[in-house]
């Protein structure tokens, strides 16, 4: 499994789509496989109330998936239910096959523009420049605790580098 990282809004999606595209490895999202277990939506504000208890449903949810090498669009850092960053438990990713880790990140102003346009919502941008950096410290230093490769990538970046480095992971 690679795991790739970011903040809500960042481009996670996409990439994702675009890597699948070019290496033909499948890709799951965090959230989706989530949903599907615990059988309720996300809330659009992106404020989250059990950090902890909904990565229990991602680990059986992981645990069903029968590929060998695939990509998870997923997230190191969430906001809580009074929207403050909080790291979603290490023991999580210890409990994850994690081969290696790219997190995506993105100008935080664009970020904060695109889920305006795409959920509706005006998120601060100081919270959101928070939670970015979070996000890449501690997928970084979930990366150097794992002993895993990580990468960090500008949303805008050439997909053919990201393409490179992942091949080189999937044969890792």
């Amino acid at each position: 499994m690679i795991i790739i990282g970011g903040i809500h809004g960042v481009g996670k999606s996409y990439f994702c789509e675009q890597i699948t595209e070019q290496t033909g490895l499948k890709a799951y999202s965090a959230s989706k496989l989530i949903t599907e277990l615990k059988q309720e939506q996300f809330k659009s504000d992106k404020l989250i109330a059990d950090i902890g208890g909904n990565q229990n449903y991602l680990l059986d949810a992981v645990g069903k998936i029968s590929d060998k090498e695939y990509l998870l669009d997923g997230h190191f850092c969430l906001l809580n239910s009074v929207g403050e960053v909080e790291r979603v438990p290490l023991d999580t990713f210890k409990q994850l096959p994690i081969n290696a880790i790219m997190v995506i990140y993105d100008d935080v102003s664009k970020v904060v523009e695109r889920l305006n346009t795409r959920d509706g919502i005006k998120h601060s941008e100081v919270t959101f420049e928070k939670f970015q950096n979070e996000e890449l410290s501690y997928a970084k230093g979930v990366a150097e605790l794992l002993c895993v490769p990580f990468a960090s990538i500008k949303s805008e970046s050439r997909i053919e580098d990201a393409v490179k480095e992942i091949n080189e992971w999937s044969k890792i």
